[in-house]
């Protein structure tokens, strides 16, 4: 925090932590737990410092180091795949003041401000029109801008790959690369499209996305409560498995000592069902309410019905995410593509 505070960004900070050979983070969960021992037993020893950019990012990103309790920032894909998943940083729930944080406000803001100055157009002064908005489908990671040369060094084909492959490989991600000619037009035809829609019948245009958005409503909808009556029927088992462990306290059945580590264990989960149970009452009450902010959308694209081409600002006025999937090669050699955009306020809709 004190070099990206000073204007370091997160290469040279890494190279700064690998000169100083300073431990990465899991290296210390080794150390202490024993954990991660496939990642550290046997294995040469820089490898105990090997720090990543992304590494780097992670930290000055994260909150926990002001003192705060960051949840939910992974999920599983589906109740039957238990796979972690990131989830976008704006479903995150924060707990603020839970324990002594390490760093300062003051360090934080610098640290935050020096960063938000670091995100500059490219060396060629073009700006990412798609910056902050692609997601990898499979592993919930951002996709990374990049581009093919020729010999002469102008650029042949410009592209988009997971994060997590490009830096782990195909062990933790396959590529999902996805070019950005084709996402281009993927994401402009649909847009173009509701924007016509939006300008000839405004009514009709609510009418449809209402429609088409009910189905993935229902079924965020009924996931939630889903979730929410498995957290609340364990919090209900907690309350009780509680109470009877401090009558077993009282009765010494008990020894002070494993009350105190047993009634820690409890009080623990019970304040992390606590922030589950609010978050998902708070996410099915938004679900609910998108049905009335289709008309919101609608105004907001009504905006771009003269526009010829896509821009940055339209983009994060009218798209939350883009979710690119990993590209199928059928057994004719045919290869086709999954491209999910969830729009703000109404979520995805076809």
């Amino acid at each position: 925090f004190d070099m990206a505070s000073l204007g370091k960004g997160a290469a040279a900070i890494r190279s700064e932590l690998d000169k100083r050979k300073i431990p990465i983070p899991a290296w210390w969960i080794y150390k202490r737990s024993g954990m991660l021992s496939q990642t550290f037993k046997d294995q040469p020893e820089d490898r105990r410092h090997k720090w990543t950019v992304e590494m780097v990012k992670r930290i000055l990103s994260n909150p926990v180091y002001l003192g705060h309790s960051v949840h939910y920032r992974q999920t599983n894909i589906s109740f039957k795949n238990k796979k972690k998943v990131h989830r976008p940083e704006e479903d995150w729930y924060t707990v603020e003041n839970t324990h002594e944080p390490i760093i300062s406000q003051e360090l934080w803001d610098a640290a935050q401000a020096h960063i938000q100055s670091r995100k500059r157009p490219t060396k060629q002064g073009e700006v990412q029109i798609f910056a902050g908005l692609l997601r990898c489908a499979d592993c919930g990671r951002s996709l990374r801008y990049g581009y093919k040369k020729a010999k002469d060094g102008t650029r042949t084909q410009e592209y988009y790959s997971c994060n997590t492959y490009k830096e782990y490989g195909k062990e933790r991600c396959s590529i999902h690369s996805v070019k950005y000619k084709t996402l281009y037009e993927i994401v402009y035809t649909k847009l173009k499209r509701f924007a016509s829609l939006a300008e000839s019948d405004k009514e009709a245009l609510i009418g449809l996305l209402t429609k088409e958005s009910a189905g993935q409503r229902e079924k965020d909808i009924s996931q939630s409560k889903k979730e929410l009556a498995r957290a609340e029927k364990r919090q209900r088992s907690l309350d009780n498995t509680f109470a009877k462990l401090y009558e077993d306290r009282l009765s010494g059945k008990v020894t002070e000592r494993n009350f105190s580590m047993l009634s820690e264990r409890y009080q623990n989960e019970q304040a992390e069902l606590d922030t589950k149970i609010t978050e998902l009452k708070a996410k099915i009450e938004q679900t609910v309410q998108t049905e009335k902010n289709v008309g919101l959308w609608v105004d907001l694209i009504g905006k771009y019905g003269d526009a010829t081409e896509l821009t940055a600002p339209m983009l994060n006025d009218l798209i939350d995410k883009i979710a690119v999937h990993e590209a199928v090669k059928d057994e004719n050699g045919g290869r086709t593509q999954k491209i999910e955009i969830y729009y703000r306020f109404i979520g995805k809709v076809e």
